[in-house]
Protein backbone atom coordinates (compact mmCIF):
# COMPACT_ATOMS: atom_id res chain seq x y z
CA UNK A 1 0.00 0.00 0.00
CA UNK A 2 1.17 3.23 -0.62
CA UNK A 3 2.00 6.41 1.35
CA UNK A 4 -1.01 8.26 0.30
CA UNK A 5 -3.31 5.18 0.54
CA UNK A 6 -1.82 4.92 3.84
CA UNK A 7 -2.62 8.36 5.14
CA UNK A 8 -5.99 8.71 3.17
CA UNK A 9 -7.31 5.51 5.65
CA UNK A 10 -5.65 7.15 8.74
CA UNK A 11 -7.39 10.46 7.90
CA UNK A 12 -10.89 8.39 7.58
CA UNK A 13 -10.45 6.37 10.86
CA UNK A 14 -9.62 9.46 12.79
CA UNK A 15 -12.99 11.21 11.07
CA UNK A 16 -14.90 8.05 12.14
CA UNK A 17 -13.64 7.56 15.62
CA UNK A 18 -14.17 11.98 16.14
CA UNK A 19 -17.84 11.47 15.06
CA UNK A 20 -18.31 8.06 17.27
CA UNK A 21 -16.99 10.65 20.22
CA UNK A 22 -19.19 13.77 19.09
CA UNK A 23 -22.10 11.34 18.76
CA UNK A 24 -21.63 9.97 22.34
CA UNK A 25 -20.89 13.60 23.49
CA UNK A 26 -24.81 14.26 22.40
CA UNK A 27 -26.35 11.89 24.48
CA UNK A 28 -24.14 14.16 27.39
CA UNK A 29 -26.11 15.61 30.54
CA UNK A 30 -24.30 18.48 30.61
CA UNK A 31 -26.14 20.62 28.27
CA UNK A 32 -22.81 22.59 27.43
CA UNK A 33 -20.73 19.88 26.23
CA UNK A 34 -23.84 18.65 24.72
CA UNK A 35 -24.42 21.27 22.66
CA UNK A 36 -20.31 22.30 21.81
CA UNK A 37 -20.74 18.21 19.66
CA UNK A 38 -23.84 19.46 17.86
CA UNK A 39 -21.97 22.13 17.01
CA UNK A 40 -19.23 20.29 15.46
CA UNK A 41 -21.54 17.56 14.40
CA UNK A 42 -23.30 20.44 11.91
CA UNK A 43 -26.58 20.08 13.62
CA UNK A 44 -28.34 23.32 14.56
CA UNK A 45 -29.11 24.76 17.79
CA UNK A 46 -32.20 25.95 19.15
CA UNK A 47 -32.76 29.30 18.20
CA UNK A 48 -32.87 32.44 20.43
CA UNK A 49 -36.14 34.12 20.31
CA UNK A 50 -37.56 37.40 21.31
CA UNK A 51 -39.88 35.56 23.78
CA UNK A 52 -37.18 33.49 25.24
CA UNK A 53 -34.86 36.51 25.87
CA UNK A 54 -37.98 38.61 27.35
CA UNK A 55 -38.89 35.40 29.47
CA UNK A 56 -35.50 34.88 31.13
CA UNK A 57 -34.94 35.68 34.89
CA UNK A 58 -31.65 33.87 35.24
CA UNK A 59 -28.58 35.00 33.10
CA UNK A 60 -26.37 32.39 33.47
CA UNK A 61 -29.10 29.63 30.64
CA UNK A 62 -29.76 32.43 28.52
CA UNK A 63 -25.63 33.38 28.23
CA UNK A 64 -24.75 30.03 27.62
CA UNK A 65 -27.37 29.31 24.63
CA UNK A 66 -26.10 32.55 23.55
CA UNK A 67 -22.78 31.96 23.50
CA UNK A 68 -23.23 28.40 22.04
CA UNK A 69 -25.35 29.67 19.23
CA UNK A 70 -22.70 32.49 18.20
CA UNK A 71 -20.19 29.16 18.20
CA UNK A 72 -22.49 27.55 15.78
CA UNK A 73 -22.83 30.85 13.51
CA UNK A 74 -18.77 31.31 13.44
CA UNK A 75 -18.11 27.18 13.18
CA UNK A 76 -20.98 27.40 10.11
CA UNK A 77 -19.44 30.45 8.28
CA UNK A 78 -16.31 29.49 8.48
CA UNK A 79 -15.68 26.16 6.08
CA UNK A 80 -11.93 25.80 7.35
CA UNK A 81 -12.83 25.56 10.85
CA UNK A 82 -11.42 21.94 11.48
CA UNK A 83 -12.73 21.57 15.45
CA UNK A 84 -14.55 24.53 17.67
CA UNK A 85 -11.91 25.63 19.18
CA UNK A 86 -9.42 27.28 16.97
CA UNK A 87 -7.82 30.92 15.71
CA UNK A 88 -10.36 30.57 12.83
CA UNK A 89 -13.35 30.83 14.80
CA UNK A 90 -12.10 33.59 16.76
CA UNK A 91 -11.60 35.79 13.21
CA UNK A 92 -15.32 34.30 12.53
CA UNK A 93 -16.45 35.82 15.66
CA UNK A 94 -14.83 39.36 14.65
CA UNK A 95 -16.93 40.22 11.72
CA UNK A 96 -19.82 39.73 13.54
CA UNK A 97 -21.83 42.26 15.19
CA UNK A 98 -20.37 44.64 17.69
CA UNK A 99 -23.09 43.18 20.36
CA UNK A 100 -22.42 39.53 19.77
CA UNK A 101 -18.30 40.37 19.61
CA UNK A 102 -19.04 42.36 22.79
CA UNK A 103 -20.98 39.29 24.50
CA UNK A 104 -18.08 36.38 23.04
CA UNK A 105 -14.97 38.25 24.74
CA UNK A 106 -16.56 38.96 28.00
CA UNK A 107 -18.39 36.18 28.36
CA UNK A 108 -14.78 34.50 27.98
CA UNK A 109 -12.88 36.86 29.58
CA UNK A 110 -15.64 36.44 32.93
CA UNK A 111 -15.62 32.60 33.04
CA UNK A 112 -11.56 32.78 33.22
CA UNK A 113 -11.83 35.15 36.23
CA UNK A 114 -15.13 32.74 38.00
CA UNK A 115 -12.70 29.75 36.99
CA UNK A 116 -9.87 32.08 39.22
CA UNK A 117 -7.55 31.86 36.09
CA UNK A 118 -7.40 36.35 36.11
CA UNK A 119 -3.63 35.26 36.39
CA UNK A 120 -3.64 33.41 32.99
CA UNK A 121 -5.62 36.78 31.33
CA UNK A 122 -3.07 39.47 32.46
CA UNK A 123 0.40 37.58 32.95
CA UNK A 124 2.60 37.91 30.12
CA UNK A 125 6.02 36.90 29.86
CA UNK A 126 6.83 38.22 25.92
CA UNK A 127 6.94 41.03 24.05
CA UNK A 128 4.82 39.08 21.50
CA UNK A 129 2.07 38.32 24.67
CA UNK A 130 2.08 41.84 25.88
CA UNK A 131 0.85 43.38 22.26
CA UNK A 132 -1.88 40.12 22.16
CA UNK A 133 -2.54 41.39 25.58
CA UNK A 134 -3.26 45.20 24.96
CA UNK A 135 -5.66 43.97 21.68
CA UNK A 136 -7.43 41.42 24.02
CA UNK A 137 -7.90 43.99 26.73
CA UNK A 138 -8.99 46.73 24.33
CA UNK A 139 -11.47 44.77 22.38
CA UNK A 140 -12.55 43.97 26.00
CA UNK A 141 -12.88 47.62 27.17
CA UNK A 142 -14.70 48.15 24.33
CA UNK A 143 -17.04 45.79 25.14
CA UNK A 144 -17.47 46.78 28.42
CA UNK A 145 -18.23 50.65 27.29
CA UNK A 146 -20.89 49.59 24.85
CA UNK A 147 -22.36 47.62 28.00
CA UNK A 148 -21.90 50.58 29.66
CA UNK A 149 -20.19 48.67 32.61
CA UNK A 150 -18.19 50.54 34.46
CA UNK A 151 -17.32 47.91 37.60
CA UNK A 152 -15.98 45.88 34.79
CA UNK A 153 -13.80 48.85 32.58
CA UNK A 154 -12.34 49.60 36.45
CA UNK A 155 -11.38 45.96 36.96
CA UNK A 156 -9.64 45.81 33.95
CA UNK A 157 -7.65 48.81 34.65
CA UNK A 158 -7.00 47.80 38.24
CA UNK A 159 -5.68 44.47 36.84
CA UNK A 160 -3.40 45.82 34.11
CA UNK A 161 -1.68 47.82 36.79
CA UNK A 162 -1.03 44.49 39.26
CA UNK A 163 2.38 43.14 39.36
CA UNK A 164 1.71 40.43 40.83
CA UNK A 165 -0.98 37.22 41.27
CA UNK A 166 -1.64 38.11 44.58
CA UNK A 167 -2.47 41.23 43.73
CA UNK A 168 -4.45 39.54 40.42
CA UNK A 169 -6.22 37.73 42.82
CA UNK A 170 -7.56 40.57 44.85
CA UNK A 171 -8.61 42.46 42.23
CA UNK A 172 -10.73 39.00 41.07
CA UNK A 173 -11.80 38.84 44.29
CA UNK A 174 -14.02 42.64 43.27
CA UNK A 175 -15.59 40.33 41.05
CA UNK A 176 -19.67 39.68 41.73
CA UNK A 177 -21.07 37.08 39.40
CA UNK A 178 -24.56 37.56 40.49
CA UNK A 179 -24.37 41.60 39.83
CA UNK A 180 -22.75 40.90 36.66
CA UNK A 181 -25.33 38.25 35.45
CA UNK A 182 -27.57 40.93 35.92
CA UNK A 183 -25.95 43.72 34.48
CA UNK A 184 -25.36 41.40 31.24
CA UNK A 185 -29.31 40.16 31.22
CA UNK A 186 -30.40 43.71 31.29
CA UNK A 187 -28.05 44.32 28.41
CA UNK A 188 -29.03 40.91 26.42
CA UNK A 189 -33.03 42.31 26.93
CA UNK A 190 -32.42 45.91 26.53
CA UNK A 191 -30.35 45.39 22.74
CA UNK A 192 -32.69 41.68 22.36
CA UNK A 193 -33.02 42.52 18.80
CA UNK A 194 -29.27 42.10 18.55
CA UNK A 195 -29.36 38.67 20.29
CA UNK A 196 -32.18 37.15 18.12
CA UNK A 197 -30.27 34.11 16.58
CA UNK A 198 -31.77 31.20 14.13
Amino acid sequence: MDKSKKRALKKEYKTQNRTKELLNLVENNNTFIRGLAQIELGESLEAITKEKIETAEEASDLTERIYLKILEIAYRNNPNSKNIFNSIIDETIDELSPFLHAFYHTYLFESAINMGDIGKEFTVESELEERLLDAKLNKLMAAYQLMENTKMLALIKEAKSADNDEVLQKVASHYNLQEMNQHLLAFIKKNWNEFILE
